[in-house]
Order: structure tokens, then C-alpha cells, then sequence
């Protein structure tokens, strides 16, 4: 029987397996691989090439392209590697979160999801694989979406929320292209906030909208340096 086992690729254990195996073949990894964090900031790195689909196949393609850089077309050709010890392990007996996500959704396609209603809250962006479980979902049940934002137009000139507001204008074009409603409802209850509070919140809006640092008026700035405090540690 094959063992099959799920993991985060935040693991460090299938990266030391990987700097360990390839080691003979390492420029630069096997020396950075004793400094503290570094298989972390791999793994790290690693991941986030998986959620994106990029293989070790498509990093082999583009190596050629830096070679005028040594260090860079080093780096390369060492993620390369320890990419393709990574995927080895993945086929023969592991399998990713991204992996589990794929699969999530290939099941979501296949199964029937008709008087079933999905709730998500605090995204301002999804991963690759998300997103796909998320447009399945919005394909064959009733889907509500909670997110943060101040209103649903763009400020070109700066906008604080322009990621947020991008992907609901993503997911609804995606929802109307396959002839589904959609409703959008701006909650704009008020919060139980301290005077501090919203007039630093006021200020660093505005400053993002303008482009420019706004300073707000004495009142203001008092009200806020008695909400935030600051501290530093030596």
C-alpha cells in the first residue's frame, strides 16, 4: 500500500530531506542551509511557487535567462532543485495543502450543492487554488461574501482598499459571465470606535486617497495620540 500523508510545505521537514539529498549538487543552499530561518524562508518561498502552479519544470526554463547574474542564476538553479525534490516527494507520498484544495474542488464539480449556502469573512485576496474552490462554490450554491472596504469605486489616486475592492469586481464579473445574481449591500453601521481611533482612521484614509501625509487639525491629533500608544524595546 502507498502511505499517503498531508502536510504544509511551512514544514521544514520535506526542505531538509531536499537540502540533505541534493547537497552535492547545491551552489549556494547548502552553506545558507545552516544559517537560522533560512528553511524557513524556503519553505516559505516554496509554497508560495506551488500556490502560484510554478514547477521546477518551469523554473528550469527560465535559469538560462539569468545567467549574466551569478548569484541570481545561482539561487535559481538551486530552488530548482530542492522544487524538484519537493515534487518527487509530493507524487510518491505526500500531499500539499494545495493539493488537498485541487482536489476539494474537482469534488465540489462533481457533487451537488443545490439549497446549500457558503459564508466567507475576512479575505481581501485568495491564493490560485482558493480562488478556484471559491468560483466552484459560486457556481453551484448560494454564496455570501463579507469584506472590508469604504466604498465599491477605485480611487486612482491611492486607495487603501483597492485589492478588496478588485477582487469584487473579479468575483462579480466572474458570476455574471455564467448568468448569476448578484447583490451587493454596503453595511455602513456605525462602530462603537473611540473619537482617537477614528480620527487616526480618518487621517491615514485620506492620506492614502491624496498620495500626500494629511495632517488632521489639534483636536484630532490629541484625540489620537491618547488612543495609540507606542512602544520600543532595546
Amino acid at each position: 500500500t502507498t502511505e499517503i500523508y498531508t502536510l504544509s510545505l511551512h514544514d521544514a521537514l520535506p526542505i531538509c530531506q531536499a537540502l540533505t539529498q541534493a547537497a552535492d549538487e547545491l551552489i549556494l543552499f547548502q552553506r545558507l542551509g545552516q544559517k537560522p530561518g533560512f528553511i524557513d524562508q524556503l519553505a516559505n518561498q516554496i509554497s508560495e511557487l506551488r500556490l502560484s502552479k510554478i514547477t521546477a519544470q518551469d523554473l528550469a526554463t527560465l535559469l538560462p535567462a539569468t545567467s549574466a547574474d551569478y548569484e541570481l542564476n545561482a539561487k535559481m538553479h538551486d530552488l530548482t532543485i530542492i522544487m524538484q525534490a519537493v515534487e518527487t516527494q509530493v507524487i510518491n507520498k505526500l500531499i500539499t495543502n494545495t493539493d488537498l484544495l485541487n482536489v476539494f474542488a474537482d469534488w465540489l464539480a462533481a457533487n451537488e450543492l443545490t439549497g446549500m449556502h457558503f459564508y466567507f469573512e475576512g479575505f481581501s485576496s485568495f491564493t490560485i487554488p482558493e480562488r478556484r474552490v471559491l468560483e466552484m462554490l459560486i457556481l453551484k450554491a448560494d454564496v455570501t461574501i463579507a469584506m472590508v472596504t469604504d466604498n465599491l469605486k477605485i480611487n486612482q489616486r491611492g486607495d487603501l482598499f483597492k485589492r478588496t475592492k478588485t477582487l469584487i469586481q473579479e468575483l462579480t464579473n466572474f458570476a455574471k459571465l455564467h448568468g448569476i445574481d448578484v447583490q451587493k449591500q454596503l453595511v455602513t453601521q456605525a462602530r462603537n470606535v473611540s473619537a482617537g481611533i477614528k480620527a487616526y482612521e480618518r487621517i491615514w484614509i485620506d492620506s492614502h486617497k491624496t498620495g500626500q501625509l494629511v495632517i488632521g487639525n489639534q483636536v484630532e491629533k490629541q484625540a489620537a495620540q491618547q488612543a495609540i500608544k507606542v512602544f520600543a524595546a532595546e
